[in-house]
């Protein structure tokens, strides 16, 4: 049997118990509704409502959209057309075409020009198909990504997952974060930590404003710091640095730190020789190799000058523009 009610404001109170609930003194969730029209299918156990649709979730989730649709034997809640979810505890704001709600897992699926607003941690999430488990604070983004963190950093990926409870930001897949100083990061996997703003990333390739690429293995980026550690490291410098476009300077080591515009690279070698070349004309070998960008210089310690592959010359100490 069906009943409408057109233009009439109707409020519906259901009282919804899962078997665990039922051991644990009948806690019940309580879920009401509000629209324009409203259709009961009282013997499918189904509700339609159209014009202004509202539901409200235990008073801490309110739920707008052009219509929905309730199925109370599935307990799942479908919203269509201009979909929002708004979580009052967790200052959570979900915008989609589209969202199905599932009331046992608490999971919310959006699909379609997906908008989420993360108010408590100022961040902005775009995507076309995101699943948010209300439950365990879990946004998981799938597919194509991209996150706008504090108006300080745009960041594109895929499949990317945020764990609220944790504070990060993760992915296995190919990642790019455009920081505040327009410094560009791209990976292969990475993990943001939203309080530290520490990136821990593999495979990192950065492109600075200045035009010199860094190329490691691993690394921790302190993005408020502007800050590096890594491993495996080829720092290519500005092809311009010494004035020659056909150079190709480069310092290669086993590992690297970077802050305050000085970069210090151990057990590392020097050269502009051609990239493409298997053993340089020349380079330099260092236990220590140290770049300050603002002066311009390079300085080494313990520090040989070999020819094809050959040491020559010793010098303790050794620096040049």
């Amino acid at each position: 049997m069906k009943n409408r009610y057109f233009r009439f404001f109707l409020f519906l109170v259901f009282f919804l118990f899962s078997k665990e609930l039922l051991t644990n003194n009948a806690i019940a969730q309580e879920i009401k509704f509000n629209s324009k029209e409203i259709n009961i299918d009282t013997v499918n156990e189904i509700i339609k409502g159209s014009g202004n649709a509202e539901a409200i979730i235990n008073l801490s989730t309110k739920i707008y959209a052009d219509e929905f649709i309730y199925n109370k034997k599935e307990k799942k809640l479908l919203v269509k057309g201009n979909a929002k979810i708004l979580d009052l505890t967790n200052k959570i704001e979900l915008n989609s075409d589209q969202i199905e709600y599932f009331e046992n897992q608490k999971r919310f699926i959006a699909k379609k020009e997906v908008k989420v607003f993360d108010k408590l941690n100022k961040i902005k999430l775009f995507s076309d198909h995101l699943i948010y488990n209300q439950q365990k604070l879990e946004i998981a983004s799938l597919g194509p990504t991209h996150v706008d963190i504090k108006n300080k950093y745009n960041l594109k990926s895929t499949d990317l997952y945020f764990d609220q409870k944790k504070q990060t930001l993760y992915s296995n897949k190919d990642t790019s974060v455009i920081d505040d100083k327009k410094n560009e990061i791209l990976s292969s996997s990475f993990e943001y930590n939203l309080n530290d703003e520490i990136i821990n990333a593999s495979n990192i390739e950065i492109n600075d404003i200045n035009e010199n690429q860094f190329l490691l293995d691993k690394g921790h980026i302190k993005l408020n710091q502007n800050s590096l550690q890594g491993q495996n490291i080829v720092f290519n410098l500005n092809k311009d640095t010494f004035g020659n476009k056909e150079n190709n300077p480069r310092i290669t080591g086993d590992s690297v730190i970077y802050g305050n515009e000085k970069t210090i690279i151990n057990n590392g070698t020097f050269t502009t020789c051609g990239g493409n070349e298997d053993c340089p004309v020349w380079l330099l070998s260092s236990k220590q190799i140290t770049h300050y960008e603002n002066k311009k210089e390079i300085h080494y310690k313990n520090v040989w000058l070999n020819f094809y592959n050959k040491p020559i010359f010793y010098f303790p100490k050794f620096f040049h523009p």
